[in-house]
């Protein structure tokens, strides 16, 4: 999924000052994409970032072990330590009413049980100095999770994760504005993106 969901949600603000939420709108966020053809119903692993105020956090919503397995970039604070978990209470909350309303509507055959009576699996913490450099660990979270592995971050300095985005962005094939790129640049672009390919 992309952070279309937590837009629509408005997880960002205060329940006061939310809009009445378009659950139709929402579900069309677990519908396929241009390129990837799935059905929500049946897939296993739902990855959902969430962002508030500029940072990011992945959960991860298993459906087969019924587990949501938190990453975060942000350090856990001293009095979370012993029940990292406890943090993510109302995330986890404003999620599960969200998500099984969009599943829904979307059409999903089954799987409307509350996340929030789930097994809230170990947090993965993956701490950065710079916390604003969240939003680019979490699209590396994302690119590495395959489910049976854990997801490993492959770049932890923000000007490597800059770098390596910028390249992707430009040497995308569905990039609209590829064309304008001259063909000796795209060349080396494609150049640098496989020397500087991680292994995974």
């Amino acid at each position: 999924m992309d952070s279309r969901f937590c837009a629509i949600s408005q997880f960002g603000k205060h329940p006061k000052f939310r809009k009445e939420m378009d659950i139709k709108e929402l579900s069309k966020t677990l519908k396929s994409w241009p390129s990837l053809y799935y059905d929500i119903s049946y897939c296993r692993y739902v990855l959902l970032p969430y962002t508030v105020a500029g940072l990011y956090t992945l959960f991860v919503i298993d459906h087969e072990e019924k587990t949501v397995k938190v990453f975060d970039p942000k350090p856990i604070d001293d009095c979370w330590i012993h029940r990292p978990c406890k943090r993510y209470f109302r995330k986890i909350e404003n999620i599960s009413s969200n998500y099984f309303q969009a599943r829904r509507k979307a059409g999903c055959q089954h799987g409307f049980e509350d996340l929030f009576v789930w097994k809230d699996d170990d947090i993965e913490e993956t701490p950065l100095v710079d916390s604003i450099l969240s939003g680019d660990v979490v699209l590396q979270l994302m690119y590495t999770f395959n489910g049976t592995r854990e997801a490993k971050l492959m770049y932890k300095d923000g000007r490597t994760m800059r770098r390596r985005l910028l390249v992707d962005m430009l040497t995308y094939e569905g990039n609209a504005n590829q064309d304008i790129i001259p063909e000796k640049i795209r060349r080396y672009l494609r150049m640098i993106k496989e020397k500087s390919a991680p292994k995974i």
